[in-house]
């Protein structure tokens, strides 16, 4: 039995790259600048929640410190398990930690706080060992992106914006793996209501010029607290 067993409060970050020219997603990982000896040095972004913070706020302050990086983040699950930190040490203080996930455009990074270094890694080459049980949480926020794709519920803050819905619907194919009906997708998506028409085209193509639309925060939030009311489990 643990000597201090009341658990401490963590926050870890899943942020994902796309790239669109090379259809690519990749994940933000850093490298740790203490660890337990034997224990990996590359993690998701990820501190203790201070006393007199809000858990959100201990998320966006994580990714300042840590990354400088300043994005929307969702609360998709939190990880309890008793060892999930692998301590040689049982008897220390157990750690809940609330996972976020978030979408960036700036791969223009400075690391600091408790990462020694980082970068954005593609997902097919993420090492199967990350510290902690931060690829457990990695494997989750995956999962939870699946699940917000079939209901067109994907948050694209963090995209570059103003984009095309071809460009949304490629981020869409490379986090399902698999190809989507052009027509279809256009509908659903649009039929949410969270894209606002910029009024701009995009031109200089080959084609006929598209549609630019930006991300409407407030409006998926609103769309997301009312689905949340109609499902069993919470997406984000």
């Amino acid at each position: 039995m643990p000597i201090n067993s009341k658990p401490s409060i963590s926050v870890d970050c899943v942020v994902f790259h796309f790239d669109q020219e090379t259809e690519q997603l990749s994940v933000l990982l850093v490298h740790r600048k203490s660890v337990v000896a034997g224990q990996p040095t590359l993690s998701l972004p990820g501190d203790e929640v201070m006393a007199n913070e809000l858990i959100l706020d201990a998320a966006n302050r994580v990714l300042l410190d840590q990354a400088s990086l300043e994005i929307p983040l969702y609360r998709f699950r939190s990880f309890e398990d008793p060892a999930r930190l692998n301590r040689p040490d049982p008897s220390e203080s157990r750690v809940i930690t609330k996972a976020f996930v978030g979408f960036t455009n700036n791969t223009k990074l400075t690391f600091g706080s408790l990462a020694a270094s980082g970068g954005f890694c593609p997902i097919s080459e993420v090492p199967e060992k990350l510290l902690y049980d931060h690829r457990d949480i990695l494997n989750a926020a995956l999962n939870t992106l699946k699940r917000a794709t079939a209901n067109h519920l994907l948050p694209l803050g963090g995209m570059p914006e103003p984009f095309t819905i071809t460009e949304i619907q490629q981020l869409y194919e490379t986090i399902l793996e698999e190809r989507l009906d052009k027509r279809n997708f256009r509908r659903a998506i649009l039929s949410k209501g969270y894209l606002n028409d910029s009024g701009k085209m995009l031109t200089g193509q080959n084609f006929r010029p598209a549609k630019l639309f930006a991300f409407d925060r407030m409006k998926f939030q609103n769309l997301l607290d009312r689905e949340l009311e109609k499902l069993p489990v919470v997406l984000f």
